[in-house]
Protein backbone atom coordinates (compact mmCIF):
# COMPACT_ATOMS: atom_id res chain seq x y z
CA UNK A 1 0.00 0.00 0.00
CA UNK A 2 2.93 2.12 1.14
CA UNK A 3 4.43 1.57 -2.27
CA UNK A 4 1.57 2.45 -4.53
CA UNK A 5 1.05 5.97 -2.23
CA UNK A 6 4.39 6.75 -3.12
CA UNK A 7 4.10 5.73 -7.03
CA UNK A 8 1.23 8.04 -7.41
CA UNK A 9 2.20 11.40 -5.31
CA UNK A 10 4.02 13.38 -7.66
CA UNK A 11 0.55 13.39 -8.89
CA UNK A 12 -1.00 15.05 -6.42
CA UNK A 13 0.64 18.54 -6.91
CA UNK A 14 -0.99 18.49 -10.71
CA UNK A 15 -4.61 17.15 -9.20
CA UNK A 16 -4.58 19.92 -6.85
CA UNK A 17 -4.30 22.39 -9.67
CA UNK A 18 -6.55 20.96 -11.86
CA UNK A 19 -9.13 20.93 -8.74
CA UNK A 20 -8.77 24.61 -8.24
CA UNK A 21 -9.27 26.09 -11.81
CA UNK A 22 -11.90 23.49 -12.31
CA UNK A 23 -13.97 24.69 -9.25
CA UNK A 24 -12.37 28.12 -9.23
CA UNK A 25 -14.28 28.89 -12.80
CA UNK A 26 -17.92 30.08 -12.66
CA UNK A 27 -19.27 29.52 -15.77
CA UNK A 28 -22.16 32.00 -15.55
CA UNK A 29 -19.74 34.84 -14.37
CA UNK A 30 -20.03 37.66 -16.63
CA UNK A 31 -18.12 37.61 -20.07
CA UNK A 32 -19.13 41.02 -21.55
CA UNK A 33 -20.08 43.43 -18.94
CA UNK A 34 -18.22 44.10 -16.10
CA UNK A 35 -18.33 40.87 -13.73
CA UNK A 36 -19.62 42.89 -10.88
CA UNK A 37 -23.10 42.81 -12.01
CA UNK A 38 -25.00 40.21 -11.65
CA UNK A 39 -28.05 39.64 -14.52
CA UNK A 40 -30.23 37.77 -12.59
CA UNK A 41 -30.57 40.86 -10.08
CA UNK A 42 -30.66 44.04 -12.47
CA UNK A 43 -33.66 45.57 -13.31
CA UNK A 44 -34.71 47.09 -16.29
CA UNK A 45 -34.27 50.81 -14.55
CA UNK A 46 -30.59 49.62 -13.90
CA UNK A 47 -29.71 48.31 -17.16
CA UNK A 48 -31.10 51.66 -18.50
CA UNK A 49 -28.62 53.67 -16.49
CA UNK A 50 -25.74 51.65 -16.97
CA UNK A 51 -26.34 51.93 -21.21
CA UNK A 52 -27.08 55.72 -20.58
CA UNK A 53 -23.32 56.32 -18.15
CA UNK A 54 -21.70 53.96 -21.07
CA UNK A 55 -20.93 51.69 -18.46
CA UNK A 56 -21.65 48.69 -21.05
CA UNK A 57 -22.67 48.52 -24.93
CA UNK A 58 -26.13 47.40 -25.80
CA UNK A 59 -24.49 44.75 -27.89
CA UNK A 60 -22.33 43.49 -25.28
CA UNK A 61 -25.73 43.12 -23.10
CA UNK A 62 -27.00 40.97 -25.85
CA UNK A 63 -23.89 39.13 -26.26
CA UNK A 64 -24.15 38.59 -22.31
CA UNK A 65 -27.91 37.69 -22.13
CA UNK A 66 -27.80 35.19 -25.39
CA UNK A 67 -24.41 33.43 -24.16
CA UNK A 68 -26.60 32.89 -20.69
CA UNK A 69 -29.86 31.98 -22.55
CA UNK A 70 -27.55 28.98 -24.45
CA UNK A 71 -25.75 27.82 -20.96
CA UNK A 72 -29.11 27.62 -18.93
CA UNK A 73 -32.29 27.22 -21.44
CA UNK A 74 -30.71 25.20 -24.83
CA UNK A 75 -27.16 23.36 -22.78
CA UNK A 76 -26.56 22.78 -19.32
CA UNK A 77 -29.72 23.13 -17.28
CA UNK A 78 -31.26 22.67 -20.37
CA UNK A 79 -34.66 24.90 -18.77
CA UNK A 80 -36.71 24.82 -22.09
CA UNK A 81 -38.31 28.21 -21.40
CA UNK A 82 -37.25 29.75 -24.15
CA UNK A 83 -39.88 28.79 -27.49
CA UNK A 84 -37.82 30.99 -29.78
CA UNK A 85 -35.01 33.40 -29.86
CA UNK A 86 -34.09 36.11 -31.88
CA UNK A 87 -30.90 34.36 -33.90
CA UNK A 88 -27.94 36.08 -32.47
CA UNK A 89 -26.60 37.65 -35.69
CA UNK A 90 -29.77 39.80 -36.01
CA UNK A 91 -30.08 40.13 -32.34
CA UNK A 92 -26.50 41.43 -32.51
CA UNK A 93 -27.24 43.66 -35.30
CA UNK A 94 -30.21 45.54 -33.59
CA UNK A 95 -28.04 46.17 -30.39
CA UNK A 96 -25.06 47.67 -32.47
CA UNK A 97 -28.28 49.95 -34.17
CA UNK A 98 -29.10 50.77 -30.81
CA UNK A 99 -25.81 51.99 -29.91
CA UNK A 100 -25.03 54.31 -32.91
CA UNK A 101 -27.96 56.13 -32.52
CA UNK A 102 -27.78 56.45 -28.77
CA UNK A 103 -24.05 57.77 -29.35
CA UNK A 104 -25.72 60.06 -31.45
CA UNK A 105 -28.08 61.09 -29.12
CA UNK A 106 -31.65 59.64 -29.96
CA UNK A 107 -33.37 57.95 -27.87
CA UNK A 108 -36.31 55.89 -28.98
CA UNK A 109 -38.04 55.30 -25.24
CA UNK A 110 -36.71 54.39 -21.85
CA UNK A 111 -36.22 50.55 -22.53
CA UNK A 112 -33.46 52.10 -25.54
CA UNK A 113 -31.10 48.92 -26.25
CA UNK A 114 -32.07 47.04 -23.31
CA UNK A 115 -32.66 43.57 -24.88
CA UNK A 116 -36.56 41.74 -23.69
CA UNK A 117 -37.92 38.61 -23.54
CA UNK A 118 -41.55 38.39 -23.91
CA UNK A 119 -43.40 35.14 -22.25
CA UNK A 120 -46.17 34.18 -24.15
CA UNK A 121 -48.85 31.85 -22.47
CA UNK A 122 -50.14 29.40 -25.37
CA UNK A 123 -53.70 28.35 -25.23
CA UNK A 124 -54.72 25.50 -27.39
CA UNK A 125 -57.10 22.37 -27.16
CA UNK A 126 -54.49 20.83 -25.19
CA UNK A 127 -53.35 23.45 -22.38
CA UNK A 128 -50.42 20.98 -20.57
CA UNK A 129 -48.63 20.90 -23.87
CA UNK A 130 -46.88 23.92 -24.32
CA UNK A 131 -43.12 22.46 -24.22
CA UNK A 132 -42.21 24.16 -21.40
CA UNK A 133 -41.21 22.37 -17.92
CA UNK A 134 -42.83 25.07 -15.81
CA UNK A 135 -45.37 25.45 -17.25
CA UNK A 136 -46.06 21.82 -17.58
CA UNK A 137 -45.54 21.59 -13.53
CA UNK A 138 -48.03 24.34 -12.85
CA UNK A 139 -50.39 22.63 -15.42
CA UNK A 140 -50.25 18.84 -13.93
CA UNK A 141 -52.10 21.27 -10.73
CA UNK A 142 -54.95 22.42 -12.66
CA UNK A 143 -55.24 20.27 -15.75
CA UNK A 144 -54.00 16.88 -14.92
CA UNK A 145 -51.31 14.68 -16.44
CA UNK A 146 -48.94 16.48 -19.08
CA UNK A 147 -49.32 13.97 -22.38
CA UNK A 148 -47.45 11.10 -23.14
Amino acid sequence: MALRLCLYWPLFPLVAILASMWLGSDVHAPRWIPASFDLLTLTAQDLTQLLSNQTFTSAQLTKEYLRRIELDDKSGLRLRTMLEITPPAIALRIAHERDAERLKGIIRGPLHGVPIILKARITSIWPWCRGSVIADIADRVTWGPICP
